[in-house]
Order: C-alpha cells, then structure tokens, then sequence
C-alpha cells in the first residue's frame, strides 16, 4: 500500500494499526471481494495505459531522462529534486491546471522515500518503461538466432527478413518493381 507522504499522522496510525490473524476459513464478503477486484483491474489497466505511454516516449528522438528532469526542476536546475510546485508549474507550462491533490497524488505515486519530493533516481524509476529493454533484447537474440539459422543453410538476408526489411548493405537499395520506369 501506499502510505500518505504529506499527513504524517495518518501514517502513523495506519502504519502501526494492531494486527490480526486471519484464518484460512475466512473470507471478505462478496461485495467487498468484488469491489476490491474492480479497484485492482483498474489498477491493471491504469499501469498498461502508463506503459504505453513510457515505450512510446522511449521512442522519440530527444528521449533524454536527465533532459526531462533538468525541465522539471526549472530553468535555474538549482534544485535537486522536483516538488510540488515544481511539478505543478511543470504541468501548468503545458496547459494541464492540476489541483493540489492530484499534484500529491502524482508525487505520492512517485515518491520512493516518502519525503514528497521527486529525486532523479525516483524520476527515472517511474518514466522508465519497465519491458523496453527485456522485450527488446528478447527481440534482438529471437531475431539473431533466426539469422544464424538461416545464414548457415545458405539463405541472404533479403530471403530472412523479407525483401521490405532487408537491410542496404554494401551501399546497395534493394529493387523496387513498382516504380520501375
């Protein structure tokens, strides 16, 4: 769960709430149950969107983590770390007018070390997409083991990929027939 950075009474309380034991028998009622799931595939769905979005943003040409932190502590960058009104004048910069709870909860997300500001290690944790790099190399040796393959039984490159993947080598294009004169 995640802890309230900004009410430390609150997190206090729920932090140190007495326990109970809770046997294998019992269960939440079924309303409970079924809200709960509901609330956790909108979680679901919640973090596949923000996924997208962090591929998609890995993706552009000037992706910089630094670059974005830098624009996030201001034009000065005197400051170590992005709080809430750096965020917000971040956000209003680009015309989003969050109020200040959703500043919170953005930071509360975010936040690793419960101080309610966003150091860069805690930046570059949450933009950083989580499967661009696995996926990627999964990608990489799946396709280096077909080329391997199909090198060894004599094929070119053009005949692996595809005439429309083919990489220019050697400073040749491949043949285009339909702009063929």
């Amino acid at each position: 769960m995640i802890f309230p950075c900004d009410n430390h009474v609150l997190r206090a309380e729920v932090s140190q709430r007495q326990t109970y034991e809770v046997l294998p028998s019992q269960s939440l009622p079924f309303d409970l149950e079924k809200l709960l799931a509901k609330l956790i595939h909108q979680e679901l769905r919640f973090a596949a969107t923000q996924e997208q979005l962090k591929q998609e943003l890995t993706q552009q040409p000037r992706y910089s983590m630094s670059w974005f932190f830098r624009e996030m502590t201001g034009p000065d960058q005197s400051k170590d770390a992005v709080d809430r009104v750096l965020l917000k004048k971040f956000l209003n910069r680009f015309s989003f007018i969050p109020n200040d709870n959703l500043i919170l909860a953005i930071i509360r997300r975010i936040d690793l070390d419960s101080d309610a500001k966003l150091a860069f290690s805690e930046f570059s944790e949450a933009i950083r997409p989580i499967e661009s790099n696995q996926r990627a190399s999964r990608m990489k040796s799946a396709k280096a083991r077909k080329f391997k393959k199909s090198a060894m039984q004599g094929e070119s490159i053009g005949e692996i990929v595809g005439a429309e993947e083919a990489p220019i080598i050697g400073g040749t294009i491949p043949h285009d027939e339909e702009n063929e004169d």
